[in-house]
C-alpha cells in the first residue's frame, strides 16, 4: 500500500522540482496549501500566451478539488480581485488539462479568497500555516 504525503506547500516563484514530481506530489497528497501572490496573479494573466509551470499546478490541483483537503493563503489582500481581468482562454501549457479557462481558474481562486477573513502577509506566513495543522 502507498502512503500518501500529508501535507504540501505550493506557492509563486521559481520551482526546481519536475513538472512530473509535483504531479505526482499533488495526485499523492491529502492536504495542501496554496499560496498566492499579486506577482503571480499578474503573470496568470498571460497564461495563454506563455507556459505558466505555477498556473499549471494550481490547474491540477483544482482537478483534485474534492478530493483533497485544500487551504488558499493569499499573500496580500485581493478582496478587489476581479477574475474578468483574465481571460477566458485555454492556458497555453503543453501539459494543461485545458479542462477550464483561465478566467474560470482565477474564479475559483476569486472564491476560495474571498472566505478568508484578514490578508496573510509574509511577516504571518509561517503562523498562518502552522494554524492550518
Amino acid at each position: 500500500q502507498q502512503q500518501q504525503q500529508q501535507f504540501v506547500v505550493y506557492f509563486d516563484g521559481e520551482n526546481k522540482k519536475s513538472l512530473s514530481r509535483i504531479k505526482k506530489e499533488i495526485n499523492d497528497s491529502q492536504f495542501i496549501v496554496l499560496i498566492i501572490s499579486q506577482l503571480s496573479l499578474d503573470d496568470f494573466k498571460t497564461a495563454h500566451q506563455r507556459e505558466n509551470d505555477y498556473f499549471l499546478q494550481i490547474e491540477l490541483i483544482h482537478q483534485r478539488k474534492k478530493e483533497i483537503k485544500l487551504k488558499f493563503v493569499p499573500m496580500g489582500d485581493f478582496r478587489n480581485l476581479d477574475c474578468n481581468d483574465y481571460p477566458r482562454e485555454i492556458h497555453k501549457h503543453e501539459r494543461s488539462p485545458k479542462a477550464k479557462t483561465i478566467h474560470d481558474i482565477i474564479s475559483w481562486i476569486q472564491e476560495e479568497i474571498q472566505k478568508k477573513e484578514k490578508p496573510c502577509y509574509a511577516d504571518n506566513i509561517a503562523v498562518e500555516i502552522v494554524d492550518l495543522l
